[in-house]
C-alpha cells in the first residue's frame, strides 16, 4: 500500500495538533497570526534544509559510524542555527518566543515525511516502524524551538542552543541507523518524545516575563 499522498497530512496535521496543545494554555502572551507566520517560515526553511539532508541520507555517504555521527552532528547544528536566525529578530517579539520558537520548530519538521521518507515508501510489516520518524521529528522540532526561544528570551542562547544540538544529535543518529535497523527508530521517538517533555516542562518559566521572575525570586 503506497501512501505517497498520505505522506505530506503525516507531517501536517500531527504538527498542527501538537502546536494547537502547545498554546492553549498562554493565550493572550503571543498573538496567533505571528505564530502563524512562524509556522509558514518553519514550511519553508524545513523544505530547503531536509532537501539539502534528504539528498545527503540517500547519497550512500552515511555507511559508517564515524560519517553519521558527523553529518548527524552537522544536521542538527545547521537546523538550530536556523531556527536561531528566525527567531532572532525583531518581528517575534520576546513576549512570546518560546511558543513562537515551538511553531516555527513544528513548521520545519511537518516536511519531514514528505522529503525524507521518499515517494516510493509503502506500508508492510517490515517497514512499519520507520513510520515512526515523522512523529519524532515532530517532537523534536518542537522541543529544540521552545529551546531556542526560551535562550534567546532568557539571554540565555548558548545553553539552550546546546539542548537543541544535543536532542537533535541523538534523533539523526538514529534516523541514519533506521536504514539499517528497524529497531533505531524506536529510540528516535524515544529520544524526541524526551526531548518534548524537558522543553514543555521548562514552557512556563520560559513564558515568564522579567517582572514576574523577580516576584518569585523575592518571595
Amino acid at each position: 500500500m503506497e501512501i505517497t499522498t498520505l505522506l505530506l497530512p503525516l507531517g501536517i496535521i500531527p504538527s498542527l495538533f501538537i502546536l494547537y496543545f502547545i498554546v492553549g494554555g498562554y493565550e493572550g502572551k503571543f498573538e496567533e497570526k505571528i505564530i502563524l507566520i512562524a509556522f509558514i517560515i518553519g514550511m519553508a526553511v524545513g523544505t530547503i534544509l531536509y532537501l539539502i539532508e534528504g539528498m545527503i541520507l540517500y547519497s550512500q555517504m552515511l555507511k559508517y559510524i564515524d560519517a553519521i555521527i558527523i553529518f548527524s552532528l552537522l544536521f542538527s547544528v545547521q537546523e538550530q542555527l536556523a531556527k536561531v536566525a528566525i527567531l532572532n529578530t525583531r518581528y517575534f517579539e520576546k513576549k512570546g518566543l518560546p511558543i513562537y520558537g515551538a511553531g516555527v520548530g513544528l513548521g520545519m519538521a511537518s516536511t519531514f515525511s514528505p522529503l525524507l521518507l521518499g515517494a516510493s515508501f509503502e506500508i508492510s510489516l517490515e517497514n512499519f516502524l520507520p513510520l515512526l520518524l515523522p512523529f519524532s521529528a515532530i517532537f523534536l522540532g518542537c522541543a529544540t524551538g521552545i529551546f531556542i526561544g526560551i535562550g534567546i528570551k532568557r539571554g540565555d542562547k548558548f545553553k539552550f542552543f546546546f539542548y537543541a544540538v544535543l536532542s537533535g544529535l541523538a534523533f539523526w543518529i538514529f534516523t541514519s541507523l533506521s536504514f539499517y535497523h528497524s529497531f533505531f527508530p524506536i529510540l528516535a521517538i524515544i529520544s524526541s518524545l524526551f526531548a518534548f517533555y524537558i522543553a514543555y516542562r521548562n514552557l512556563p518559566f520560559g513564558m515568564l516575563e522579567r517582572r514576574e521572575l523577580s516576584g518569585l525570586s523575592n518571595k
